[in-house]
């Protein structure tokens, strides 16, 4: 049987696939429709080499458990495909050393009911291949990779095949229903937030950018010492997936679709600027101009010295920003009343916290974190006292695990001697953040320890999206373009000024402490100095690898 056959046989009905408006870019069907919520539209990113009509003639779905093209929608392999892209570019903290991509059952199980016929399908057909060690990971998924001969191709875009269904009618239903539904995700959100992703006017080279992307996987593969660390995992990020998850961010800004999303966790505005890795930042310009980016140094460790006013904890409270003020999730874990008659709160036990406290520690700290450089003082301390370098990281690192990590300490720790040094210095400081961090029976959330950190990052959302950004959009009449990454604000080199001052204005209100804050200009010279001989790679060899790559594609 052919691929003509085998398309002639596809029931259009029963597998609800649409043809892709071309004009409006929306999506192909009603799976794809829901299916976009995980990061995927009409178009995949795929390995150049794969070719799902070849798979199809010689591996017959029939003999996978497949009704002869009855039960069968090729759709849905694009779709479970594009997840190993599109999951780890939403998300970078999924991205880890051994190259496997959670994909979440429970999830893809409310969009296409037979996933797993065609997971086996693709395992069989030698297309991926599934994590036998831990069969469970992140909730209710397994991880899956591709296999060899797919994962260290080149990525490329690839439209998803279009078939003519016989209602119209319906069909002009089902675009409306999809046009609604991209709408109203950035309709919940205010204007101040999304205007300026609706402009469309963020621009680059997508050609330089992803020759760039290839040069740096390869230069990564070649020295492992080079491989970023995924913090939350401990571990390092496989250079495969960083890259097919940039080709896959890039991808959706030449589409205009920037992937807004505010989590109903912390609050925070997630983006493909704040999931991309941050070299390619440097590509971008907003219509036509440079940018830059302002970020606070030391950032958590400065938010974290409004936490040391007992007024933010009040329920009465009169500071700009308290407790009060954060979303009802947060305030809620915070309060949180323990069932056990003998077990304290967090609220009392703080209380008695500030009563025994003179409070000169905690002025230390701040005079240490407004300066911007906890980091640096870390390092000299250990230098000056205990005769030991350690490196900017390290120094970092243990600041992480102190508002991140769970209460117990792990003796096998090889930074466990830092964080008994921190202790030391600051006591109070990290007496209070075990208090936060407490782990509660009776009370249903997962990961206790991260509330400190929960806490923290719904309190940089407060400030810079709905403080920073609302006062900019009012002050200057809509006129200063603004993009928010977590704890920074990217805008045009020529607002810089003005924005900087508003961020120093609104933090030292919040905080009560001045920040100290740094700019980061977007430009490849900055990636000519980090990687001096990747940009130059591009060169025709490159370039010829792509038009092979693009002929291939149109031929297939």
């Amino acid at each position: 049987m052919n691929v003509e056959e085998f398309k002639r046989l596809y029931d259009l009905e029963k597998s609800n696939a649409f043809p892709l408006n071309t004009e409006n870019k929306v999506v192909v069907s009603v799976t794809l429709s829901r299916l976009n919520k995980l990061g995927l539209g009409t178009q995949v990113i795929l390995p150049y080499n794969l070719n799902i009509d070849y798979l199809v003639v010689h591996y017959p779905p029939e003999n996978f458990g497949f009704n002869l093209g009855l039960d069968f929608d090729p759709t849905k392999i694009y779709l479970i495909l594009g997840l190993l892209s599109s999951i780890p570019a939403r998300n970078k903290d999924l991205i880890v050393e051994d190259h496997f991509i959670p994909i979440n059952a429970e999830a893809l199980n409310s969009y296409m009911k037979d996933y797993n016929l065609y997971l086996d399908y693709l395992r069989y057909a030698g297309v991926i291949e599934r994590d036998r060690e831990s069969e469970f990971v992140e909730g209710k998924s397994r991880r899956y990779r591709w296999t060899e001969q797919y994962i260290q191709s080149n990525f490329v875009r690839v439209d998803i095949p279009k078939f003519i269904p016989a209602n119209e009618v319906q069909r002009a239903k089902i675009l409306e229903q999809i046009r609604n539904d991209i709408e109203k995700n950035l309709a919940n959100y205010p204007q101040y937030i999304t205007h300026w992703y609706k402009e469309n006017k963020l621009r680059f080279d997508f050609n330089t950018a992803s020759h760039f992307a290839l040069a740096l996987r390869n230069y990564k593969l070649a020295n492992p010492d080079k491989w970023d660390w995924n913090r939350d995992k401990n571990t390092p990020k496989s250079p495969y997936n960083q890259y097919a998850a940039i080709i896959s961010n890039l991808d959706s800004i030449v589409d205009g679709d920037y992937k807004l999303q505010i989590d109903d966790h912390v609050h925070r505005l997630h983006s493909v600027l704040t999931n991309m890795q941050k070299e390619f930042r440097n590509f971008l310009t907003y219509d036509g101009q440079e940018m830059v980016s302002i970020d606070i140094k030391n950032s958590q460790p400065y938010l974290s010295c409004i936490l040391f006013n007992t007024e933010f904890w009040s329920e009465n409270s009169t500071l700009d920003l308290n407790l009060n003020e954060l979303p009802q999730n947060i305030i809620e874990s915070i309060r949180f009343t323990p069932p056990r008659a003998n077990a304290i709160s967090i609220i009392t036990a703080l209380n008695r916290l500030f009563e025994r406290l003179e409070g000169h520690e905690f002025d230390r700290y701040k005079s240490i974190v407004s300066s911007g450089a906890m980091y640096e003082t870390i390092m000299q301390w250990i230098k000056d006292e205990e005769g030991e370098t350690i490196k900017r990281d390290d120094a970092k690192t243990i600041i992480f695990k102190l508002f991140f990590s769970p209460n117990r300490t792990n003796p096998e720790d090889e930074n466990l001697w830092l964080m008994l040094y921190f202790k030391d210095k600051f006591p109070q400081v990290v007496e209070l953040f075990k208090i936060i961090k407490k782990q509660y029976q009776g009370l249903d959330e997962k990961k206790q320890h991260g509330r400190l950190a929960c806490l923290l990052q719904s309190i940089e959302s407060e400030i810079i999206l709905h403080r920073y950004c609302e006062r900019i959009w009012n002050e200057k009449n809509h006129q200063v373009p603004i993009f928010t990454i977590h704890d920074s604000i990217a805008t045009t080199i020529e607002n810089k000024d003005y924005v900087k001052r508003v961020m120093e204005e609104e933090l030292t209100r919040a905080i009560g402490v001045t920040p100290r804050l740094s700019e980061e200009y977007w430009k490849t010279e900055a990636l000519q100095e980090k990687y001096p001989n990747l940009l130059a790679s591009q060169s025709s060899s490159n370039r010829a690898d792509l038009e092979r790559v693009r002929a291939e594609l149109e031929r297939l």
